[in-house]
């Protein structure tokens, strides 16, 4: 409680914990004194003039090098944290009071699914596309890196809100030449020699969907002939085209060529997978932002 009031009482100004910010994510003062365009001296003095406002000290030296003490670290932290909300929050503001046109909307998510939403988005402003993993674009918007995340994953927050976008079936996927002029159909697709002998192309090495499906052949994932691991579908459709193995993979990926065969699998074997806008519950109090969050254009 009294450290507390102490803060409270002798608030330092936000360009003292700024430079304080920039000390410690900079290798050395130098450094830092460069990133605030002021001089070494200059940096010295102002934390001699923050460290006057705090009850402890915010630095040691460890032999003849100046390092944060815990006490200074906790304040950087603070300092960090704060200074990252108050930029959302004049961001917010800032959109608030923008014309649509003039805003941006920045949206995470794996460069297949932002290729295959990208048509049905309406939006005046810019939109700036940052293809991650599914599980980075969570990621990114906790770390307001992104205002969107597209995924499959839905996250357990009250924070962040959930829009369904599209639902995709799957299919199995191999080239003619592992077929040996069979027909692929549901038998052969659930053929344990077949599934065993016959290279195969993973998504992830815990082997999303292909496990489930080997599963339901009752065979184990790790004893299939995995030849490639991928993370990301559009690499897999290439391998599926060259031949390099079966896949199963989401049906919004087209694959071509006559000699890739494709059967989908049946909904009550796998289920289908359903893609999620998320987003700060924030953002719908924007009116610009609201005509998109509606995802109108988009057939769920």
């Amino acid at each position: 409680m009294i450290l507390i009031n102490l803060l409270i009482m002798k608030t330092p100004a936000f360009d003292l914990l700024r430079v304080l910010i920039t000390v410690a994510e900079s290798r050395n003062f130098q450094e830092a004194a460069d990133t605030l365009q002021i001089s070494q001296p200059g940096v010295s003095l102002k934390l001699k003039e923050l460290e006057l406002l705090q009850p402890l000290p915010l630095f040691s030296y460890e032999g003849r090098r100046k390092v944060l003490t815990h006490y200074g670290r906790s304040l950087y932290e603070l300092a960090k944290d704060g200074a990252t909300t108050l930029e959302r929050r004049i961001e917010n503001l800032h959109r608030v009071y923008s014309s649509a046109d003039l805003l941006t909307v920045r949206i995470g998510g794996r460069n297949e699914v932002l290729e295959h939403i990208s048509p049905y988005l309406d939006f005046e402003g810019k939109i700036e596309y940052v293809g991650v993993s599914s599980k980075e674009a969570i990621d990114r918007l906790l770390r307001h890196e992104v205002d969107i995340a597209i995924t499959y994953i839905k996250p357990d927050s009250t924070e962040l809100q959930a829009k369904r976008l599209f639902g995709s079936k799957t299919h199995f996927c191999v080239h003619e030449k592992f077929l040996n002029g069979k027909k692929l159909s549901l038998n052969l697709m659930e053929n344990q020699e077949f599934l065993l002998k016959t290279p195969c192309i993973s998504y992830l090495r815990d082997g999303h969907l292909i496990s489930d499906w080997v599963r339901h052949a009752k065979l184990n994932f790790t004893d299939l002939n995995v030849k490639h691991v991928a993370e990301d579908w559009r690499t897999i459709k290439h391998l599926v085209e060259q031949g390099a193995g079966y896949a199963i993979l989401p049906t919004y990926i087209n694959l071509n060529g006559p000699q890739v065969h494709c059967l989908e699998v049946p909904e009550k074997i796998l289920s289908r997978l359903d893609f999620f806008a998320i987003f700060e519950s924030g953002l719908k109090k924007i009116e610009a932002f609201r005509k998109l969050l509606s995802f109108s254009k988009l057939a769920t």
